[in-house]
């Protein structure tokens, strides 16, 4: 019909959902009530596909043929101001990759690709189109199924699955089971994106399968990856770097003065070339900001994209990623703009002040967290309401605390470093009960080795204590070799105490406690709000692009 598409995660917070269609403004927003819950309230037509057709009006000439430079899609990221910014992909930028990789990979009719990133990603694009353009197999995975390691193993072993996208922090929970090398024996390619590939879980990956890694960067500004290192089978991922730039890419490494650094110096990567995105929908101020003139392009108005990424030329050419030189992190594989979280924290009538930062070194990685000042009568829980009404699930904080007062440095601006210090907030106060049966000790074993403390019993929170999606996905694991058996990830999230996950196992669903029954039906209603489902769909960690961290 000649327009764009632009994907509604169904598991956004209504006011995320009302704001991103307000600001973007949309002819149309297509949804299925057989498979979804109904949109909010929005100021836009809504056709439900499950409900008879009904006339809407003529929305596109017949027969419009698009032009290479019309914008194919429109993905949304973490805006620094707390609103998300559309990024506008054109057909030139998308076709320009798979044909690329498609040859990169040697792709065939026989190869199988699994599909399980959210739409609301970008790598979902990759996922679809990779192989519906040569003629192979596209696989989808259960909703939600994405973050789910025991239904991915059996996926990719029943469908032999011979491509495989997947961010880091999930390739080392599934090279975790002890069967992932039968399991995953089929897959031929295995691209790596979205966070930081360390030498240590590249050995591990060469120990447990025998397919070819590849290690890709980008944000979604510039059509999912514009770089990647292809490792030979002999190499041993002692060097692991954003490799060389993919085919009509360009990469620099430039000074604040946008002069090319030498090799060894630090600079800020900027991006060029046809994966470019036309910039922001509805945003040309955002847009001008990240789009700068290109000062290396032959092109009358040719732009660069300035990421905000630190990074170095080595000697042979390729590129080492150094970091950030803003706010913007990476938790889990989920690009996060701190000032987004800071932003909607403030927004709370009863909050004068916040700051938002990741705490390093924690039990399964990092773990976003945030401090703030409150100016009337609010808790903490007050405002995790708040934020878990206007946020994506990874972008509230696991850790909030409220403070009298900020700490500052000598010049007067927030001491970070002195809020890090500080102990973690307490989890809410309950008696620790001590495991009783055998079943009840081995999951607290599981739960002590995952989060480093044996002090939580039998019935504090899993999310209370130093939980969070990625370690739910490690402990599926270690009950799977454990326990004998695969524990669906929906039903660790319904039952997320010791005792509460004891009962069900044993199929005592309670037996009559009170208390086990008000823990699920909590978890129940927060898993709802997360946008969870009813069924297996889970927030779990799914990196948007390629940008490596």
């Amino acid at each position: 019909a000649g327009g764009a598409f632009m994907p509604l995660e169904p598991d956004w917070p209504a006011l995320r959902l009302r704001s991103v269609v307000e600001s973007s403004r949309p002819l149309m927003v297509l949804t299925d009530g057989r498979h979804t819950v109904a949109p909010p309230p929005l100021e836009v037509p809504v056709l439900d596909l499950a409900q008879p057709s009904a006339p809407v009006g003529t929305l596109a000439a017949p027969g419009v043929e698009p032009a290479m430079e019309n914008v194919a899609y429109v993905i949304h990221t973490s805006g620094s101001t707390g609103t998300p910014k559309g990024v506008m992909i054109r057909h030139q930028s998308i076709s320009n990759r798979l044909v690329w990789q498609s040859g990169l990979l040697g792709m065939t009719s026989e190869d199988r690709v699994l599909h399980k990133a959210p739409m609301g990603f970008d790598i979902s694009v990759n996922e679809i189109f990779l192989p519906l353009v040569n003629g192979a197999r596209l696989v989808l995975a259960d909703p939600g199924g994405h973050g789910d390691v025991a239904h991915l193993a059996e996926l990719i072993e029943r469908e032999r699955i011979t491509f495989l996208y997947i961010v880091a922090s999930m390739l080392e929970v599934l090279l975790e089971r002890d069967d992932i090398s039968d399991a995953a024996r089929s897959i031929r390619h295995l691209w790596c994106g979205g966070e930081a590939l360390t030498p240590a879980l590249y050995r591990r990956f060469r120990e447990r399968l025998d397919a070819t890694m590849y290690h890709g960067y980008g944000p979604a500004e510039t059509t999912i990856g514009i770089s990647c290192q292809v490792f030979d089978e002999d190499e041993d991922g002692a060097v692991i770097t954003l490799g060389t730039p993919n085919p009509n890419a360009r990469l620099y490494v430039l000074d604040p003065a946008q002069r090319p650094v030498p090799v060894g110096v630090v600079g800020e990567i900027h991006i060029g070339g046809m994966p470019l995105a036309r910039g922001y929908l509805n945003d040309p101020v955002r847009t001008a900001q990240a789009f700068v003139p290109d000062p290396f392009g032959t092109e009358p108005g040719a732009r660069l994209y300035r990421t905000g990424d630190l990074a170095r030329y080595r000697e042979d050419g390729r590129v080492d990623f150094l970091g950030r030189a803003d706010h913007q992190v990476k938790v889990r594989g989920f690009r996060i703009e701190l000032g987004e979280v800071e932003a909607t924290i403030t927004g709370h009538p009863a909050v004068r002040q916040a700051v938002a930062t990741v705490r390093s070194g924690e039990p399964g990685g990092d773990r976003l967290v945030a401090w703030c000042v409150p100016e009337g009568d609010v808790t903490g829980t007050d405002v995790r309401d708040w934020l878990a009404a206007r946020l994506p699930h990874y972008a509230v904080p696991g850790e909030l605390r409220l403070l009298p007062a900020l700490p500052l440095t000598a010049a007067g601006k927030v001491d970070r470093a002195a809020l890090l210090a500080l102990e973690p907030a307490p989890a809410p106060a309950v008696a620790v009960v001590g495991p009783k049966t055998d079943l009840e000790r081995e999951i607290a074993d599981v739960w002590a080795e995952l989060l480093g403390r044996t002090d939580i019993g039998t019935r504090r929170n899993f999310f209370d204590v130093g939980g969070h999606s990625l370690l739910l996905v490690r402990a599926q694991t270690l009950y799977r070799r454990r326990l004998g058996k695969d524990i669906p990830l929906v039903e660790l999230y319904d039952n997320p105490t010791v005792a509460a996950l004891a009962a069900h196992l044993s199929r005592a669903p309670g037996g009559g406690d009170p208390e086990l029954e008000r823990v699920r039906a909590k978890a129940r209603r927060g898993r709802q709000r997360a946008g969870r489902g009813p069924a297996g769909t889970v927030g779990t960690p799914e990196a948007p692009g390629e940008r490596t961290r």
